[in-house]
């Protein structure tokens, strides 16, 4: 790979691809029970143990707004670091790590205008690829919890 490559972790909701760059996931594993968490705000399904560390799990299908469903034997969790916190992603399925050269991510600007979170888009040989920063994207989730936190009685 050469030094300009982005390397990208290629996940999917309902067959369509979305990408994240590497150097913010920890691990991917099989999707287990999630905790309900009552009344929990926005895409947090609920909780998991993660090597004895508790994480907040988000539903990458609400995140997208796809159509909801339970969670099956071949879904993924995703952990990542953003906004100095770990989270789990529920996503369908993993695909592929790869390094994408600089000069194939197209940038947004150049398709459908800045979008928060959107870092460019580029081809897979299974289809277009949005590739998103997580500190962005995970941002709104992120600072409800940090809400949740400073508004929880001590």
């Amino acid at each position: 790979m050469a030094d300009t490559d982005t390397v990208v972790f290629v996940f999917s909701l309902d067959e369509r691809l979305f990408g994240l760059p590497v150097s913010a996931l920890r691990q991917v594993l099989p999707a287990t029970d999630i905790t309900p968490i009552f009344d929990a705000p926005g895409d947090i399904l609920g909780m998991i143990d993660f090597h004895g560390e508790i994480l907040p799990v988000i539903d990458m299908r609400a995140k997208c707004a796809f159509p909801p469903r339970e969670t099956s034997p071949g879904d993924r969790f995703v952990i990542l670091d953003a906004h100095a916190r770990t989270l789990a992603l529920r996503v369908d399925d993993t695909r592929d790590v790869l390094g994408v050269p600089a000069a194939d991510i197209v940038p947004p600007e150049d398709v459908v205008g800045a979008l928060p979170g959107l870092r460019g888009i580029f081809r897979h040989t299974e289809g277009l690829v949005p590739l998103y920063d997580p500190e962005v994207m995970f941002a709104p989730e992120c600072e409800m919890i940090s809400a949740l936190n400073r508004a929880a009685p001590v």
